[in-house]
């Protein structure tokens, strides 16, 4: 008995002693740690001490309150609540958790009076039905919870009241038709809130079973507001992969206003970007087409921009960008400035550009971006290979103000251009005006001359660079291998050599001009007039991989084997590999001959590359 009623004092005891040997603070801190080790209990005692002190310390009273609830003393927290109702009345939240606690505590009907009061006394703002929508949630009543709303909502005569609160609900318990219903009306009132709304039903929509409701709901309502709610289809078409039907949405809505033109062509790009390459060029195009040309030439320019972007887009993932087998990969003087691509019809593209080219004349300078015109020249370069447009693309660039970098970049595609229409004379003079702006507009003077016919020159030029430039420098290891090649099969060779010198880079020259065909005739003609020529090997090897690269398949098979029987033999049973392997689609067969590379050649410089090849590709075959 006596043990029993000290267990029952030592709390209030306990709590006195804190509260006469604390200050209020320092007694709320000591009950919370108290609370946070589980001695409740002791808790309960000085909170209520400080109450008892304090009858309006609202700190004291939030943490008893909520000790109670955690204890399930229901009885004891409807008494707190009412005495905090008595010294503050109009205390809203208050009269709510009055009615919880005694729904806790089984008080139904008591419960339901206190809430209907609260909303007879308090019901003319959106905040009281807030609360009491939150109180049923939390209540997990939500009949009751929607009638509330409801009740609010002809209250207040505002359909949309506690929207997005309710949508947020239904789609949390994944009631998926009911979110809808809610996520609709609150983007018809809300249209500022409209990408909020179209994350969340995107959200939503990764559910499967979500899907054909989020479509149906919308359908149905899209004549409440047609832009916003087939904008909202269009976006949900587009993260199912639905793109055609996405199109269509967009396409519906039609293209009036400017904004409309800016929701257009963000769609295509995002078509473009998702790699839906045919689409976005028919969208593009729509955004192009005379009927529809606004003032805007900022849009036309970055529609136009983006159909070329699309055509690139589509062309670079058929590039073999890693072949095993290259010509002097990475040399600055034998790079491939084309797409290889011969496959795609560009004839909407060319449109589009000639579209483009009236429009320079009168497209303020402001308007497009010195960037923009760059990559719209290099897209007429290296696709179309409009060159006459894409000098002036270049030149509506230079207009533009570029910085240093992207100035340097163009004036370097200018005179890249007059060696792609065979103007060497036009070139030589172009990049001596523009040497001195650097190393890469030297190395171009330098490949000038070579293209045309002039090794000597190219030599002495080769030698002044070698002397001023770092060898550190991108460039200077290529120098060395031209300065090598030069030296080898033109100085240090035969009349024979320096006649097949010659005509190799003539048909160097046409590959500079995109001439393929015209190219692998030259070094035909090279291998027939001069079979003895110390540059044979290097002009089968480049004959090869243009004639594979023309899908020419037997002939470069052909050229490939007559290069085993040259001193670059690994070279060229490794091209016979990868003719069969990616031209032929003869994995197994190629490697054979990887194998013979690694077996015959163990010192080749292939062998590493191969060497991992053949494991990629071995792993392949057997997935």
């Amino acid at each position: 008995m006596n043990k029993n009623f000290l267990t029952i004092l030592l709390p209030l005891f306990l709590g006195i002693q804190i509260l006469y040997s604390q200050s209020s603070s320092a007694a709320l801190k000591t009950a919370a740690l108290m609370e946070k080790r589980g001695n409740l209990e002791n808790a309960v005692a000085i909170y209520e001490g400080l109450l008892n002190n304090e009858p309006k310390n609202l700190q004291a009273y939030q943490k008893l309150k909520n000790v109670y609830k955690k204890l399930e003393n229901y009885p004891k927290m409807v008494l707190l609540i009412k005495e905090h109702i008595k010294l503050f009345p109009n205390d809203l939240q208050s009269h709510l958790e009055l009615g919880e606690a005694k729904y806790l505590n089984k008080n139904i009907k008591g419960a339901e009076k206190i809430w209907n009061d609260l909303e007879s006394k308090f019901g003319n703002t959106p905040n009281t039905y807030r609360i009491l929508m939150y109180m049923y949630s939390r209540l997990s009543l939500q009949e009751e919870m929607e009638a509330v709303v409801y009740r609010g909502r002809e209250k207040l005569n505002n359909h949309t009241l506690l929207s997005l609160d309710l949508a947020n609900y239904y789609k949390a318990r994944r009631v998926f038709d009911k979110a809808m219903d809610e996520f609709i009306r609150y983007l018809i009132a809300n249209l500022r809130q409209k990408k909020m709304i179209t994350d969340r039903i995107l959200h939503m929509s990764d559910e499967e079973e979500a899907r054909a409701v989020i479509e149906k709901k919308i359908l149905e309502n899209v004549a409440k507001n047609e832009s916003a709610l087939r904008v909202l289809a269009a976006s949900f078409y587009f993260k199912t992969g639905n793109y055609t039907k996405a199109f269509n949405q967009h396409y519906t809505l039609g293209f009036t206003t400017k904004e409309d033109m800016i929701r257009w062509l963000g769609f295509a790009d995002n078509l473009r970007r998702e790699g839906q390459y045919e689409l976005a060029v028919k969208a593009y195009e729509l955004l192009l087409s005379p009927e529809l040309i606004s003032n805007n030439t900022k849009i036309i320019g970055q529609a136009l921009l983006g159909l070329g972007l699309t055509f690139e887009d589509k062309i670079i993932p058929s590039q073999d960008k890693s072949p095993l087998v290259q010509y002097f990969p990475d040399n600055i003087f034998f790079e491939n400035h084309f797409y290889d691509d011969q496959n795609l019809s560009f004839s909407s593209l060319e449109t589009a550009f000639q579209f483009y080219d009236s429009l320079l004349v009168k497209m303020p300078v402001s308007s497009f971006s010195a960037s923009a015109h760059f990559r719209l020249g290099e897209i007429q370069y290296r696709i179309t290979m409009d060159f006459d447009g894409a000098s002036r693309s270049y030149e509506a660039a230079l207009r533009s103000k570029p910085k240093k970098t992207l100035e340097n970049d163009i004036r370097l595609r200018i005179g890249d251009l007059y060696l792609a229409k065979g103007d060497t004379t036009a070139a030589l003079a172009y990049f001596e005006h523009e040497r001195s702006r650097g190393t890469t507009f030297l190395s171009r003077l330098i490949q000038a001359n070579l293209l045309a016919g002039r090794p000597d020159t190219a030599m002495v030029l080769i030698k002044s660079a070698l002397g001023t430039i770092r060898p550190e420098a991108a460039s200077f290891n290529d120098l060395l291998e031209l300065r090598d090649l030069i030296q080898q099969h033109y100085l240090s060779g035969s009349s024979e050599d320096r006649m097949a010198f010659e005509l190799f880079f003539s048909s160097e020259f046409l590959i500079r001009q995109k001439k393929l065909s015209e190219s692998a005739e030259a070094l035909y003609y090279l291998r027939e007039q001069y079979p003895n020529a110390s540059i044979l090997s290097q002009a089968i090897l480049r004959e090869a991989l243009i004639r594979k690269t023309l899908n020419q398949i037997p002939e470069a098979l052909l050229l490939a084997e007559k290069l085993t029987q040259t001193q670059h033999g690994d070279i060229g049973w490794v091209l016979y590999g990868e003719i069969l392997e990616k031209s032929k689609n003869e994995p197994k067969k190629a490697l054979d001959y990887y194998y013979r590379v690694l077996e015959e050649f163990p010192a080749s410089l292939l062998c590493e590359p191969v060497r991992f090849h053949v494991r990629k590709l071995n792993e392949k075959l057997k997935s």
